[in-house]
């Protein structure tokens, strides 16, 4: 099969494309092999297709369709990294035996469907305009990244075993985080969250929820929290004494902690003892 110095569909032939031969002529969802030799190119078959278990082209400008024609092809795929370009579209349905997906800093808009990546263990699609995402059978997600999105739900409920998730920067106005006990990170801040129940997060290690319209914020079982960041919110000085006090009861050194008074007020004569116990343990209190 001559393809020397043909006009190539990305989708048709990916397996030539992806091995970074013909970026010098990439354009859209098209490259061209170059006129040289004049020998036949090998365009692969079923049996290399079936081989590749990565695709990593991340930050090259692409703006390339990985629609179903393209992505079915690799029905190994385990690992894809198509992160900082500027791609449309990625038909995420096929990646069935997918372990890692990095697709953030992108151009993705709409619903993303994962629910036949089902050995998903990392998620990344920050940074994109996506407004839905279904992660609902990806029982052994453990990192899972999506802020800088539009999303105004996000249903967490059946990844058990995630350890880190970022949301921040979204539009949402309510989470459930209490089936998913082995968090150690979980940044939400920058959303519309007017309640959060932690209580069952008791790995928690940093939480970050400033600039939310949260009204209260109870610790009290976060006894590995060392990084607490919840300022700019509607928390007075009664919810930060208490936070203050948690903190000091857990025992912890050389933690940080910014937070803010809603409505003015000063802290409680227990909150200043406490606040005053965790600077001699080490602790950077900003803003209270």
């Amino acid at each position: 099969m001559s393809l020397d110095g043909s006009t190539v569909n990305v989708e048709d032939k990916p397996l030539l494309w992806i091995a970074e031969t013909y970026y010098n002529t990439y354009n859209g969802n098209t490259f061209v092999l170059p006129t040289n030799s004049g020998n036949d190119i090998w365009a692969g078959d079923a049996i290399d297709y079936a081989g590749v278990t990565l695709i990593n082209l991340h930050s090259n400008s692409l703006t390339t369709n990985f629609s179903t024609t393209l992505l079915s092809k690799f029905n190994n795929l385990q690992l894809l990294y198509l992160y900082d370009n500027s791609i449309p579209f990625i038909d995420t349905t096929v990646l069935t035996k997918a372990i890692v997906i990095d697709i953030y800093e992108n151009a993705l808009t709409g619903s993303y469907d994962f629910t036949e990546s089902t050995l998903l263990t990392e998620l990344n699609i920050r940074n994109n305009s996506i407004t839905s995402v279904d992660i609902s059978t990806c029982l052994v997600l453990d990192f899972f990244s999506c802020q800088h999105n539009d999303l105004t739900s996000i249903d967490v409920t059946n990844n058990t075993l995630l350890t880190e998730f970022q949301a921040w920067s979204n539009d949402l106005t309510s989470i459930d985080v209490t089936n998913n006990t082995l968090l150690t990170l979980l940044y939400l801040f920058n959303n519309s969250l007017t309640t959060i129940d932690v209580s069952n997060n008791t790995l928690l290690d940093a939480l970050y929820l400033f600039n939310n319209d949260l009204t209260d914020l109870d610790i009290s079982n976060n006894t590995l929290l060392t990084n607490l960041r919840c300022h700019t919110n509607e928390l007075d000085n009664l919810v930060n004494s208490q936070i203050l006090i948690d903190l000091d009861s857990h025992g912890l050194s050389n933690g940080y902690l910014q937070s803010t008074i809603f409505g003015g007020g000063s802290l409680t004569t227990a909150g200043t003892t406490a606040k005053i116990n965790l600077q001699g343990k080490g602790w950077t209190i900003v803003g209270i």
